[in-house]
């Protein structure tokens, strides 16, 4: 197996920077020089990926570090679905590049439709994106396990605009999450739908406004932890650590952990793992097949789906710090 370390890490400001990962330097990069002609598809992104990154947390004029971090995001998003192994990192920091690039366009002024610069993921199945993500793309596993994290998420979302006196906002993210789910659980044929639509709420009606995330200790708006935590479970599907997601034994209650904390709408004995942290297996179906057009489109519709949760997760609330850097 290998080990994937990830990072989270701080996402605005001149003195952000990222830890260097141990597989920084990917093979087939060091030592190339600057001809990038010679690199692979795999190899151009992870290039153009990490100087992006370098440049969008340097104390450059705000100008230069949006358009750098729209590169970021196109780079890491390419490498999620051309690098084998590393569709969670790319999909992570693609998500962090949108996360920063918008918070770049807000500070700049630049909120019209015309000033845009990030492109951001969508959060929302559609029928073209059921399309693309089918059993070309994805197994049927990991297709349970996009769907339960979406419908545990919708449902963790209904209970909680009911808590802040039926919240609007709220309300219709249960319903986004709730139709994704609905067209997910058909995207790849199922023996059974592995929906269980009803989750208990014990947590949730305890820890309504702030809760602890029970994957990693950190205290946010109990809706970014919702969020986040959809969105890890999901990266875990594809981190090669499925058995147990499609929790089609009821083990995915969303109850109390003694200590405040909240699993949002996730198990924490399958997901706690899932944040920022996986292990991926060989035989996993991480990356499309070389030359594969319908495999890459799924997997890049999938690597925004969940980059779009991780940036809403922030955009809610979910705070980023340096020192987590889990393996």
């Amino acid at each position: 197996m290998i080990v994937l370390v990830m990072l989270i890490g701080p996402l605005i400001g001149p003195s952000a920077t990222v830890m260097p990962a141990a597989h920084a330097a990917p093979a087939g990069i060091a030592g190339r020089g600057g001809d990038e002609t010679e690199l692979s598809s795999c190899e151009r992104a992870l290039t153009v990926g990490y100087r992006s990154d370098e440049r969008y947390r340097s104390p450059l004029p705000s100008s230069v570090r949006l358009l750098a971090a729209a590169n970021a995001q196109a780079a890491w998003s390419r490498s999620a679905v051309d690098c084998p192994g590393r569709f969670v990192e790319g999909t992570v920091r693609s998500a962090q590049a949108v996360f920063v690039g918008n918070r770049f366009e807000q500070t700049m002024g630049r909120t019209g439709l015309s000033g845009k610069v990030i492109v951001a993921p969508s959060d929302k199945v559609d029928d073209h994106t059921s399309d693309l993500i089918s059993s070309d793309s994805i197994s049927a596993a990991q297709a349970a396990s996009l769907t339960v994290a979406e419908d545990r998420a919708g449902f963790a979302y209904e209970i909680l605009a009911a808590r802040h006196g039926a919240n609007s906002s709220l309300h219709t993210m249960s319903n986004r999450h709730k139709a994704n789910a609905q067209l997910m659980a058909t995207a790849v044929k199922q023996t059974e739908d592995p929906r269980r639509k009803v989750y208990s709420v014990t947590a949730l009606l305890a820890n309504p406004s702030q809760a602890k995330d029970p994957t990693n200790g950190i205290i946010a708006p109990t809706a970014a932890v919702v969020e986040m935590n959809c969105a890890m479970e999901q990266l875990n599907a594809f981190a090669g650590n499925t058995e147990g997601n499609g929790d089609t034994e009821g083990n995915g209650d969303t109850g109390g952990n003694g200590d405040g904390s909240v699993s949002g709408a996730t198990d924490t004995s399958n997901a706690a793992a899932a944040s920022n942290a996986a292990v991926i297996s060989n035989t996993a179906k991480t990356s499309p097949a070389a030359g594969d057009a319908a495999e890459t489109a799924g997997m890049l519709a999938v690597s925004d789906l969940i980059a779009a949760h991780i940036v809403t997760a922030h955009t809610l609330g979910y705070p980023g710090d340096e020192s987590l850097l889990l393996q």
